[in-house]
């Protein structure tokens, strides 16, 4: 699959096709991954009881960037506050967020094949449900990284005040561009 298809394929857009070639997997309109609805956000207790530790492994919005951006759901990235915090970033980061299916990659092997230099972990639901009690501090070549959840985010000025320190103080702001305010 070329770079494009993914991307539009993550995008949901179905892709226009030359009636002379055949479209690459063609589904029929009764099977359950064209009936699936789409994806609701999260809880924090629907994430406790998604993925068992041992196999937590992501899924990936569009975009290559450096930054990973792990959230609950594909959709938390729809959120008013999730789009502010990725126009903070300066360049726009890779949203991911917990996932069962064979395409999902485990959280290190991921950070090394995007090249990512940061991952950036929306609550500590999130960081518990992907590497347990100890957070470390590297994931593959990706800083890790615990920010407040987008829900706190949302809810309190304070937890974006400290969102926003905790991204001056791990420099992260500084070196993708954001202005310094």
């Amino acid at each position: 699959m070329t770079r494009q298809q993914a991307y539009l394929e993550a995008l949901q857009i179905t892709p226009w096709v030359r009636r002379s070639l055949p479209p690459e997997t063609p589904q029929p309109e009764d099977s359950p991954a064209a009936a699936s609805p789409p994806e609701s956000p999260a809880t924090t207790s629907d994430l406790q009881a998604s993925v068992p530790l041992a196999e937590a492994r992501l899924a990936f919005g569009p975009g290559a960037g450096g930054c990973l951006l792990l959230g609950p759901s594909q959709a938390a990235a729809a959120q008013q506050v999730a789009s502010d915090l990725s126009r903070t970033l300066g360049q726009p980061p890779v949203w991911c967020w917990p996932a069962e299916d064979e395409t999902a990659k485990a959280a290190h092997a991921a950070c090394d094949e995007r090249l990512a230099t940061d991952l950036l972990i929306l609550g500590p639901a999130l960081a518990s449900l992907m590497f347990g009690a100890d957070l470390p501090e590297r994931s593959g070549s990706a800083r890790v990284l615990l920010l407040p959840s987008l829900d706190e985010l949302a809810a309190s000025a304070e937890a974006r005040r400290a969102c926003w320190q905790a991204l001056r103080s791990s420099g992260i702001l500084r070196r993708q561009g954001a202005s310094q305010a």
